[in-house]
């Protein structure tokens, strides 16, 4: 994914270009058994997703990594809201004893922490595509390790951590179809242009 985003940094790659790289890296992830099977609901009812577990994690990974990588236009947004929810997902981790994903967290926790330092307004760096891709990606990837196949309860803490940018994701889309843009299109209309 890295690749992926510094390859865009430096030819601004076409938009379905983008999304055709970050679908085959959740598909690599898929084929690696990391993916959504089954939501146990309230009342221990479990919705099983049989052959729709795949295009159901795809789907999960690229919104998160386009989550993060659609809020990375006001210094210091992006990183923040991922150590905001590498910190969540860490906490999880460790309620549930998972000493690899906790790990991880810390580690990019850190490195985000000492990179917002300099991505406080006024900036000296920012995170670029081969950043905000690769942070949206392993957090996609850490959620589904750390929530995979648990309770819907689980799932909704990542969703309520991401909601500003999958809400942002979400009107920019519309946003996009209504002026007759294609949704990839990179515009100033984002809620972090505009507030």
């Amino acid at each position: 994914m890295y690749v992926l985003g510094l390859v865009d940094d430096i030819y601004d790659l076409k938009p379905y270009i983008k999304l055709a790289g970050q679908i085959a890296a959740a598909l690599v992830v898929a084929f690696y058994g990391v993916t959504i099977d089954f939501i146990s609901l309230p009342m221990g009812t479990t919705i099983h997703f049989g052959f729709l577990s795949i295009p159901i994690t795809v789907i999960w990974i690229v919104a998160i990594t386009n989550a993060i990588n659609l809020i990375d236009g006001l210094d210091g947004l992006a990183s923040g809201v991922s150590a905001i929810g590498l910190i969540t997902i860490g906490f999880i981790a460790i309620l549930q004893a998972n000493i690899f994903i906790t790990m991880i967290c810390c580690v990019l926790l850190g490195s985000l922490i000492g990179f917002l330092f300099y991505n406080f307004h006024p900036a000296k760096i920012f995170l670029g595509d081969s950043g905000a891709l690769m942070i949206g990606f392993i957090i996609g990837f850490l959620s589904l390790l750390g929530f995979k196949n648990i309770t819907i309860i689980a799932l909704f803490f990542p969703i309520v951590i991401l909601a500003v940018p999958f809400i942002d994701t979400l009107f920019a889309m519309i946003r996009r179809v209504k002026k007759g843009q294609h949704i990839m299109q990179a515009d100033k209309s984002h809620l972090h242009h505009n507030y």
